[in-house]
């Protein structure tokens, strides 16, 4: 049976080490393949073996460890965020006015009895959830932040209680531990409203899909839930409305604003016989589609799952932190007994070192360290999604920024993929009008690639055509007909040359052509040709420069012949070529690339494209390709222009600059502080305020990322 894998949403995640502790007892399930966990997004991607092991045991065996565990949902905020927020600010206010009566206690005296209950106020209602995540963690034979925290301000608590109840002639600490205790959950708060804005813009695509849709049934409309809706219902979007579902245009002719999936501003035009998707926005006149994908076949859906997917995932960058973090709690508890230990034994005043115990217990929490690289990925692949850039893994992130090889697929990358006329040549003793007249009315008979952008030609030229009889097609040769009772031919000159028309005094002409040549003549003679071109992207030309600036080298790879691959990658200024490449040895020439030894990437749209999108170290798929190549690629690029390319490389850069400098803090942040605890140049209050703004801090920086151009 082949392996499924499910996006999770995990709650009471409080730092790195549970992220560590959920992974290790997962991947010591049978059936488990793979799994990747989040702190910043509270989220979690698992791959399972149905035939070993079923969904329901995953939550199961998650929750048991403390972690309420529920299959991820594609509608709506993280589950109980609201209720949990209100209840750590309720916490934190209570610790705030029984924590400042104390402080007061540094500068005057007040009752014993008094500091003690504010005291336990404070380290029983406000510290409870750090009590209970150490329960938690003891059960699972694992420490992590919560253990520091509740360790530490315990410490300062019991001492003074101590103290107090057996009269000992010593300076007593409650306000040590509640001022703590309040500022980590003032650093909670501001941690969790800054993890709530890199959420909004996964929430912005969450809210995209109307609840309601008008859903016509004979001669009535009725308004239903769009989870109601099926494929093959009729639908009506008035102007002004986002459009609940995919459908295609049965009635109707509008323009469509789909910049919320393809981050391109122009609207689209819409009508007939067009799909139309869902979240995007009717502009101009009423539309009467036809559902074709609903529910969580939608694209609105895809996007939202890959997006989701991509957060719950780990950078290679990421696995340096994780080794850090899985011993790094147990390092600390023994610095911490040793830094007591050392001022007992050598220092004039043994209860200093019991406060710079304390200190280095709070300064150490590895919080921002955990939310280093998540944070960033989280942001990055939310804008991402916004400009039309679909990130499937966040290892793309990494490798994305490090591409020296591109390689880009010419038809419907670079070019248009839809043929049109370049040029017509009349001859010389030919009437020009008239022999138009002639190619154009056999063209709009035919529905070959080539008529039709010759019978385009002409319709745009509003020149009149005739009635064409006996007309005949030829399939990938040309067609033929009466016109006026004389037979006349339109097709490849080798099709000309078959009905023995004469098209001697053109071949000059046609040798030196790279373009695709559709002649037309009578019974005597070639009256002219076409010359039809793949148009040109507009913006193709600037985005190779750009490329070339950042140091990448740009191939350009093709199907088609070597001359008209050669003039496209020249115009475009390539770097060099690879034409007359079969479809089958596409990924050949990727492998060939790759062994180089440089990192490649392959941007493509066709399913002869999907193996060398796989084979590549990043594929890039160009928006309106087929789903093949969609699903073998690394990258989406809902627009389908090459500037998607050069974005998502730029995005992948400003993103990994970000984790460096989220990770070079979080690293010095704790290699500075332990130190300076231990030697008694912090006070625990102090370390206490640095360790919550240092969380929020790396998470500030991190949405610092949604305003980079």
């Amino acid at each position: 049976m082949q392996s499924k894998s499910y996006s999770l949403s995990i709650q009471n995640m409080n730092c790195a080490s549970c992220v560590n502790k959920i992974e290790s007892k997962l991947k010591a399930l049978p059936g488990v393949q793979a799994v990747s966990v989040s702190f910043a997004g509270g989220q979690g991607i698992v791959e399972i073996d149905p035939a070993k092991i079923s969904l329901r045991e995953v939550l199961r065996a998650v929750t048991k460890l403390g972690y309420p565990t529920q299959l991820l949902k594609t509608k709506g905020e993280e589950p109980k965020f609201s209720r949990l927020f209100l209840l750590l600010v309720a916490r934190f206010f209570v610790s705030l006015l029984c924590s400042l009566p104390l402080i007061v206690t540094m500068f005057f005296a007040i009752s014993v009895p008094l500091q003690i209950g504010l005291a336990t106020v404070v380290q029983l209602f406000g510290g409870w959830p750090f009590y209970k995540g150490t329960l938690l963690g003891l059960r699972n034979k694992a420490a992590n932040m919560d253990t520091l925290v509740a360790l530490g301000t315990s410490t300062a608590y019991l001492y003074s209680l101590f103290v107090v109840l057996l009269n000992v002639p010593r300076a007593i600490y409650f306000e040590t531990g509640a001022v703590l205790i309040t500022f980590i959950l003032l650093g909670k708060i501001l941690e969790m409203g800054a993890k709530k804005r890199a959420y909004q813009g996964m929430k912005s695509l969450l809210m995209l899909q109307p609840k309601l849709v008008r859903v016509k049934k004979g001669d009535k409309i009725e308004e239903i839930d769009a989870g109601m809706v099926s494929g093959g219902d009729v639908f009506l979007v008035r102007p002004g409305e986002r459009i609940p579902v995919d459908g295609v245009v049965i009635k109707g002719d509008s323009h469509v604003n789909e910049a919320m999936l393809t981050g391109e501003s122009v609207p689209v035009h819409k009508a007939v016989d067009l799909e139309i998707f869902a979240g995007t926005v009717n502009l101009e006149s009423l539309l009467e589609a036809k559902a074709i994908r609903v529910g969580t076949e939608t694209v609105l859906s895809h996007i939202i799952r890959t997006v989701q997917q991509a957060q719950a995932s780990k950078a290679p960058i990421q696995r340096l932190a994780d080794k850090v973090t899985s011993i790094f709690v147990p390092i600390v508890l023994g610095v911490s007994l040793l830094t007591f230990f050392i001022w007992w034994a050598f220092g004039s005043n043994p209860v200093e070192g019991l406060v710079n115990a304390v200190a280095v217990l709070v300064i150490a929490c590895p919080c921002a360290l955990g939310l280093a690289t998540p944070t960033v990925i989280m942001v990055a692949c939310a804008r991402g999604a916004k400009e039309g850039i679909l990130i499937k893994d966040a290892a793309v992130l990494e490798i994305a920024q490090k591409i020296k090889t591109l390689l880009i697929d010419k038809t419907g990358t670079v070019t248009e993929g839809a043929i049109s006329v370049q040029e017509v040549v009349i001859s010389k003793n030919g009437s020009s009008e008239s022999a138009v007249q002639m190619a154009g009315s056999l063209a709009q008979n035919s529905d070959h690639p080539a008529s039709k952008a010759i019978s385009r030609h002409y319709k745009e030229k509003n020149i009149a055509l005739f009635q064409v009889e006996e007309f005949t097609a030829y399939p990938g040769k040309g067609v033929t007909g009466k016109i006026k009772g004389e037979r006349y031919y339109l097709g490849s000159p080798l099709f000309l040359e078959s009905a023995r028309v004469d098209s001697t005094e053109f071949l000059p002409v046609w040798e030196k052509l790279g373009s695709m040549i559709v002649a037309f003549g009578n019974n005597a003679r070639c009256l002219g040709f076409f010359a039809l071109v793949d148009q040109i992207k507009p913006g193709s030309r600037e985005v190779v420069a750009r490329l070339h600036k950042k140091g990448i080298e740009c191939v350009l790879i093709s199907g088609d012949r070597k001359r008209v691959t050669s003039e496209v990658a020249a115009s475009l200024g390539f770097d060099r070529y690879e034409a007359e490449v079969l479809p089958t040895h596409k990924s050949d020439v990727v492998e060939a690339y790759k062994k180089q030894g440089r990192i490649t990437g392959m941007v493509g749209d066709g399913i002869n494209d999907a193996p060398a999108l796989a084979v590549a170290d990043i594929g890039f798929a160009v928006g309106g390709g087929t789903d093949v190549a969609l699903e073998a690629a690394s990258v989406v690029l809902m627009r389908p222009s090459l500037e998607g390319v050069f974005d998502a490389i730029v995005l992948a850069g400003q993103t990994f600059r970000k984790i460096k400098q989220n990770l070079i803090f979080a690293f010095g942040y704790n290699i500075l502080g332990i130190p300076l605890a231990a030697a008694g140049f912090l006070h625990p209050i102090i370390a206490g305020a640095a360790m919550a703004l240092s969380s929020v801090s790396v998470v500030l920086n991190s949405l610092l990322l949604q305003k980079q151009r």
